[in-house]
């Protein structure tokens, strides 16, 4: 569906505002008077242009709504007009309904916390085909891909260390069923637009978890650390020296605004897409070739465009960069290998960086932990998107959209 018309008393101005912003923040295409209105024409010709442009109306209900003739027109437009559009009611302050609107869908905003009562807003208006959000990779700009991994049982081991939930000198097989995940790591232009569309401002604070908003909070976290260094900055780069709580937070942006189901990888996940089917050491082969990927080896000491090894690093599924250039978060928690976005745990970190020199630091099988609140500037992340059959097993148990 098209444009949303926000019809609101000029009296509730500052709520209309906040939600205004939201559902731009959500890329959703949005007309409010006081943002959009042509001061080049009369008021009510540009009104009833936008009523006629748009398809779908938020009518924000209060007692200044209630008493605004401007407002009562509006709807009755709507709801007796020729085209009879659809009207979604959100009851901003206590006020009775009058008659003609009390069979229409509605929310009760003023009895939720802001936050919860957005997100409310955002499902409502989806289910009832109020919203029809752009696709992931229309949303994000190129280099980006999905990749359909197929279902396989792999290997997990860990040769190095004690903590973890896979125990030292053990091999654990786990079965992992059909995924998508995306060709490149997250490039500096992809994440801009969590940025630009207020993910660290009080805008976005759904998107991140409550563990998530402290630590934002309690570090002053503005934008990744090394935001304004053009040795990290540059659009194609992978967008690094973020923590895993920034991750989370763009997946859940990412899911809201294209209405799919987008997470961290899980590290089995991370290690299926490598692999391929032979279980080898290296994306690219079981032998080390240190001219296949960006490590210490190139003396560099930066990342590298995702594209710079394209087409000679991939792993048998043509995903690019698993194996140097930067290191990725994944869902996974190192402890107990569990995915509860909600806990604060070490995570799993997997693929060798431009950071990293010894050649087993760059194999498949190689794990790494830190922690989430870690900035790095040789980790960045990878995302995957839940495939439409995935088992009830396998679902995303965290996600911001049904």
């Amino acid at each position: 569906m098209g444009k949303i018309f926000i019809s609101y008393s000029t009296a509730d101005s500052e709520f209309a505002n906040g939600i205004y912003q939201a559902l731009q923040s959500a890329g959703i295409d949005v007309w409010m008077s006081e943002h959009d209105i042509d001061r080049k024409r009369s008021w009510s010709e540009s009104v009833g242009d936008a009523l006629d442009n748009s398809e779908f109306m938020l009518l924000l209900h209060s007692p200044n709504s209630a008493a605004s003739e401007h407002v009562r027109r509006e709807w009755e437009y709507y709801l007796y007009g020729a085209k009879k559009k659809p009207i979604f009611v959100c009851v901003i302050k206590e006020q009775p309904l009058p008659f003609d609107l009390t069979t229409l869908n509605r929310l009760d905003f003023h009895k939720l916390p802001q936050d919860t009562a957005i997100q409310r807003l955002m499902n409502e208006l989806k289910s009832i085909g109020a919203l029809s959000p752009k696709s992931s990779d229309s949303i994000l700009p190129p280099p980006f891909e999905w990749i359909e991994i197929p279902f396989r049982r792999i290997t997990l081991q860990e040769n190095r260390w004690k903590d973890s939930y896979i125990k030292l000198g053990t091999r654990v097989a786990v079965q992992v069923f059909q995924f998508e995940i995306s060709k490149y790591p997250i490039t500096n232009a992809q994440y801009k637009l969590f940025v630009q569309e207020g993910g660290y401002t009080w805008k976005g604070e759904r998107w991140w978890t409550e563990l998530g908003k402290q630590a934002r909070r309690k570090n002053n976290w503005e934008a990744p650390r090394y935001w304004d260094d053009p040795n990290f900055n540059q659009p194609d780069q992978p967008v690094v020296a973020i923590s895993w709580y920034e991750g989370v937070a763009f997946c859940n942006w990412l899911s809201e605004v294209s209405n799919e189901i987008i997470h961290l990888q899980r590290e089995e996940e991370w290690q299926r897409a490598a692999q391929g089917n032979d279980e080898r050491l290296y994306a690219w082969g079981n032998a080390w070739d240190p001219r296949r990927c960006n490590g210490a080896h190139t003396h560099l000491r930066i990342p590298t465009p995702v594209t710079a090894y394209d087409g000679l690093g991939d792993s048998p599924f043509k995903v690019v960069d698993m194996c140097g250039n930067v290191a990725e978060w994944c869902l996974t928690a190192w402890d107990d290998g569990g995915e509860d976005i909600h806990v604060e745990k070490q995570r799993v970190v997997r693929g060798g960086s431009w950071y990293h020199a010894d050649p087993t630091e760059f194999q498949t099988i190689w794990r790494d932990r830190i922690y989430m609140t870690d900035r790095s500037e040789a980790v960045g992340f990878r995302i995957v998107r839940q495939h439409k059959n995935a088992t009830d097993s396998m679902k995303y148990k965290y996600p911001v959209v049904q």
